[in-house]
């Protein structure tokens, strides 16, 4: 058991934040975690949906971070992601939970919460609370990202939206799946974009490790394969975190919470989606807020939700009804 992935007041309030920002209301951001280090030098943006984080993720910071003036990156999770509205996975407040564990080692990084999902939005919305006008803003983005910012599908007035962008931040592009400087420089020579190349440039300065074709979804399916290994031949999921694109707290979180895992088969026949038991237990918890029910004590109750004991079976039945209180998973924890 790993404490700090059971901070129920961290959890709790990220949830009540999260759902203070209203995806129909104007654009909004929240900071979660302010950089350790202050700065008055340009400010870059690695925006995502980040389920998980992924090793890339941290080598578009490095690489950031290298190019001059930059002296700050903003991880910034939207409530809603274009193209990925639906949630599935680790949910929001889990996310921000590791984002902001991955930026406590890093003290030029923060974390940043955001309700709208077009990057004109979000530049709207971080020039408003984060990154003042003094301040330069740079996106840092794959070339899948700005081939998706210059897609007219995603705009009522595209030119109008774009002019807009642009002159709130530029973009950093990092090569993705093959496409490198030469397919941006294509890409940025199309006469619909001519108008904008001079505030979009690639990232040279990423590091020698960096892999351009990793993403979430390639770590959830090399995750999901390992641990469905691991369940028959009690081999998988043990691997070092970088076999699987994955930073070593992210991986450790995994295999705590069984998030990207097959159901867990018990050895009586019953299965249980371990990271359900989580979710079930994080909204009763959201939904007494004023009550003191402790880290180890959210912990405890998930090791029993998934036990294959009559004690645990309880719990489940508990955890399915519609009226589930802390006092009721706190008797049968402690019974």
């Amino acid at each position: 058991m790993t404490p700090r992935f059971y901070d129920v007041a961290r959890l709790r309030a990220w949830r009540a934040r999260i759902a203070a920002l209203d995806a129909a209301a104007a654009p909004a951001a929240d900071v979660i975690a302010p950089p350790g280090a202050a700065a008055a030098g340009a400010a870059a943006v690695v925006a995502g949906s980040f389920n998980p984080p992924t090793a890339a993720h941290l080598s578009l910071c490095d690489g950031a971070l290298r190019q001059p003036g930059i002296e700050t990156v903003w991880l910034v999770l939207a409530v809603r992601t274009v193209d990925k509205e639906a949630v599935t996975g680790a949910c929001l407040e889990d996310r921000l939970l590791l984002l902001s564990m991955l930026a406590a080692a890093r003290p030029n990084v923060g974390v940043a919460l955001c309700n709208r999902g077009l990057y004109v939005e979000q530049a709207a919305a971080l020039r408003v609370q984060i990154v003042p006008p003094a301040r330069e803003l740079v996106f840092v983005v794959g070339y899948d990202k700005i081939e998706q910012i210059f897609d007219g599908r995603y705009y009522t007035a595209r030119e109008a939206s774009l002019a807009r962008l642009f002159g709130l931040a530029r973009f950093l592009v990092a090569a993705r799946d093959g496409h490198g400087r030469h397919a941006l420089a294509a890409l940025l020579a199309q006469s619909e974009n001519r108008l904008y190349q001079h505030r979009v440039a690639a990232l040279t300065t990423l590091p020698a490790d960096h892999d351009p074709t990793l993403s979430s979804t390639q770590v959830r399916a090399a995750y999901a394969q390992d641990a469905a290994r691991e369940t028959t031949d009690g081999q998988g999921a043990t691997a070092a975190a970088a076999s699987w694109g994955a930073p070593d707290v992210v991986w450790a979180f995994a295999r705590e919470t069984g998030v990207y895992a097959p159901p867990l088969a018990l050895p009586g026949g019953e299965t249980v989606d371990r990271y359900g038991m989580r979710l079930r237990l994080l909204e009763a918890l959201a939904a007494e807020p004023a009550s003191d029910f402790a880290a180890a004590e959210f912990a405890a109750a998930v090791r029993l939700a998934t036990a294959d004991s009559a004690a645990g079976r309880a719990l489940r039945r508990l955890l399915a009804g519609n009226a589930v209180t802390l006092a009721a998973i706190r008797a049968r924890v402690q019974a």
